[in-house]
């Protein structure tokens, strides 16, 4: 699966890699199935530091093709790790009960890694302290040598996914209460973008402190944004009066006969009318790449790097309110 033909990138969660590394194999007769790091061909190791470029659709390092296997530390795992748990042998302490460097993700198949941030920005809204982590193990992974992706998005039950809470900000017009494990926030309101824009901005700053230059930052995953807040439906009465003026105008266009701007933006379902449906939906679109680009500016800003490529994974190839080619 390593090799000069690999194109892409793909990623897993830590728990699942081990899980599959792991599947199958005998504690009593198989004590240690990975191969020493010395035993590995070269051709099949990784370069440290390896410059990381993105052509017509293939991954190269150091200008060669090849397929990158990563993983990504869910936050907590820094101080989760070193805990010892049971069902397996002492010869497989190295991947339970640390992070790997170097040679252990070589060993493992790894030539990637994604790392989470602190979340310092929650602190002017939650006063709650956030634990402290665990450098010691992070910075094995940090320290590799192997490419990092910044994980910059908010995952469900994370230290960053916050609860509502009346008369404590961020203010309710800054949710999305939406389907998305990792757009908790809108994307659509003033108070939504700003949030974001400190969610961006601290956690590229938190890899520059360090002396980290990742070589991506993943602002969303799973990304779906079909919001019908009254905020959201908001945005879109301004946008259809912006754009058309008058009701007449959209009628004709249309063939409609809606009594008022106001009448098509408060929808009860967008999809009772085609015209609706269609306009909100690239509405939304277009506030989703726009999202992308105040990410890529405030990354970018913050980080230092004005080249640093920005990312996101939708839910799917149809993800709704997502245009992926623009976006």
């Amino acid at each position: 699966m390593r090799g000069n033909r690999i194109v892409r990138i793909v990623f897993a969660t830590t728990a699942s890699f081990l899980a599959w590394t792991a599947c199958g194999r005998s504690a009593e007769t198989e004590a240690n199935p990975f191969p020493a790091f010395d035993a590995l061909p070269a051709s099949d190791t990784a370069a440290t530091n390896a410059i990381l470029s993105f052509e017509d659709g293939v991954v190269k390092a150091n200008g060669s093709p090849r397929f990158i296997i990563g993983t990504s530390f869910a936050e907590g795992i820094d101080r989760d790790v070193s805990i010892p748990s049971t069902g397996y042998p002492n010869s497989l302490k190295w991947i339970y009960e640390s992070m790997p460097n170097f040679e252990d993700a070589q060993r493992l198949g790894l030539d990637s890694f994604g790392i989470t941030p602190e979340m310092d920005w929650r602190r002017a809204f939650r006063p709650n302290p956030l634990p402290r982590r665990n450098m010691v193990l992070l910075r094995r992974p940090m320290k590799s040598g192997l490419p990092i992706l910044a994980e910059l998005s908010i995952e469900k039950k994370s230290e960053a996914w916050m609860t509502l809470m009346e008369g404590v900000p961020p203010q309710e017009e800054a949710w999305f209460d939406g389907p998305a494990s990792s757009m908790p926030y809108s994307i659509i309101t003033e108070t939504g973008i700003n949030l974001w824009k400190t969610i961006w901005s601290t956690g590229a700053s938190y890899y520059r402190n360090l002396g980290l230059k990742p070589f991506a930052y993943r602002i969303f995953t799973d990304a779906d944004y079909f919001d019908v807040s009254s905020s959201a439906k908001n945005a879109f009465l301004r946008n259809l009066n912006a754009r058309f003026g008058q009701i007449d105008a959209i009628n004709r266009q249309w063939g409609s006969h809606f009594n008022s701007t106001q009448q098509i933006a408060f929808f009860a379902n967008s999809t009772d009318n085609i015209s609706v449906h269609v306009e909100y939906t690239k509405f939304l679109e277009e506030r989703f790449a726009d999202a992308c680009r105040c990410a890529a500016e405030s990354v970018r800003n913050a980080s230092g790097n004005t080249n640093a490529p920005v990312c996101f994974q939708p839910q799917s190839l149809n993800s709704n309110g997502i245009d992926i080619f623009k976006a």
